[in-house]
């Protein structure tokens, strides 16, 4: 979708099950009024819980940055530093500036898992992002039929890590912090693929990835899990994945870096 503003145009995304706040459109372009610098344009978000494994209930997770002045618009410049808490930018909570899509190439091709989040990141490189706290996207997991369904996808490496290591490596006047973050959170992205492939059960990709020891990370529980691949069938480590991963429900609250990450059970209607 297409937000025109005189010459400038804001590309906006939203699959056909997930939702829009009303109020979504007019903070978007009021962003773009406030900061007509920014790259990318977004807003707090929602995600809803399809029941499953143990969990009986359907959950919600509410995304969201905050100002340290309190403003509810406000200039994001330390994108990979808030990334590393949780996914702040979300497919049908972000605005890109046409022109910078096109600097950019757009999305690439062939890209089927973490396109997206490649996307945000090329930007993030290079410019701003402008941000309203209101929560005003919904991504919903809940629907019947979805058409695309991520066990169905190939497992692949995330596309930003081969952008994020090029910049580091031909750039030479970059903050020292951001550079940090960065690399932070390309490791990020390794052991987020790391768990996926454990959960997808695919062992020669996860001893690849400790062979090459691309996982850093100073987490004992990523240790614990590890050492449970070697010392377990791999059926039960995924089972133990599955509780994992569900006992994060039971974090109500975590705010880290103004990026606060709020998990509840959704109220029966």
């Amino acid at each position: 979708m297409e937000l025109i503003d005189h010459v400038v145009i804001l590309l906006l995304f939203l699959d056909a099950d997930d939702e829009w706040h009303p109020d979504f459109l007019h903070t978007i372009h009021a962003l773009f009024k406030l900061f007509p610098s920014a790259g990318m344009f977004g807003t707090g978000w929602r995600k809803i819980f399809y029941p499953k494994f143990i969990c009986k209930n359907k959950w919600h997770m509410d995304v969201t940055v905050s100002d340290n002045d309190g403003a509810e618009s406000f200039i994001v410049n330390d994108y990979f530093k808030k990334s590393l808490v949780a996914p702040i930018c979300w497919v049908g909570s972000t605005a890109v500036r046409a022109d910078v899509a096109r600097e950019m190439n757009g999305f690439k091709i062939g890209e089927h898992m973490g396109g997206d989040r490649d996307f945000w990141g090329r930007i993030a490189l290079k410019y701003n992002l402008a941000y309203s706290s209101k929560i005003l996207g919904i991504y919903r997991t809940d629907s019947d039929k979805r058409e695309n369904s991520r066990s169905d996808r190939k497992l692949q490496s995330p596309p930003f890590i081969n952008e994020g290591q090029n910049f580091l490596k031909n750039k030479t006047n970059v903050d020292k912090e951001k550079n940090l973050m960065i690399k932070m959170y390309i490791n990020s992205l390794y052991l987020n693929y790391f768990l996926k492939s454990i959960r997808a059960g695919k062992s020669k990709i996860i001893y690849n990835l400790l062979k090459e020891n691309l996982i850093i990370n100073k987490d004992i529980s990523v240790y614990l899990l590890i050492i449970s691949f070697y010392v377990t069938p791999i059926k039960i480590t995924q089972f133990i994945l599955k509780i994992l991963s569900h006992n994060l429900f039971s974090k109500k609250n975590v705010f880290k870096y103004n990026v606060k990450v709020n998990t509840y059970k959704a109220k029966k209607i």
